[in-house]
């Protein structure tokens, strides 16, 4: 994948540090590929009925790159915000992420449970839809 070349690209010639656990690191990244990939089947299911859902998808996927922690840890928020934050499956999954790569970052809020959860009711969800709404396709 994408993901690890180019992490081993920046390890090597960049002299970024590797991760200090790399199976988590991969097990993560895996597990946040399930979760798109539901969220993914669930907007198609949306899609087949109204395509109101693409001008709308646009804005939010640029609101969530800063809702997620991918610009920011969990560590350099206000303690009033964590609590809303802390709803976000993929926030939680990145900060272990960062647990993982960082063995010393220990985040306030990180809950792998969360994140299995999450993502198996998200693809189990975006299952049972694809699934309830196939007659409809063939339409």
């Amino acid at each position: 994948s994408l993901f690890i070349i180019f992490a081993s690209l920046g390890v090597l010639f960049s002299r970024a540090e590797p991760p200090g656990r790399p199976l988590p690191v991969l097990v993560l990244f895996c597990t946040l590929g399930v979760m798109g990939m539901a969220v993914g089947m669930v907007i198609a299911v949306i899609e087949r009925f109204t395509n109101i859902l693409d001008m709308v998808w646009r804005l939010f996927r640029r609101i969530m790159i800063l809702l997620c922690g991918v610009m920011h840890p969990a560590s350099s928020l206000p303690s009033a915000a964590i609590p809303y934050f802390s709803w976000n499956p993929v926030f939680h999954a990145l900060e272990l992420m960062r647990e993982a790569w960082w063995p010393a970052y220990k985040s306030p809020f990180a809950d792998g449970e969360y994140v299995a959860r999450c993502t198996f009711l998200m693809f189990a969800a975006a299952m049972v839809l694809e699934r309830a709404t196939r007659k409809w396709a063939a339409r």
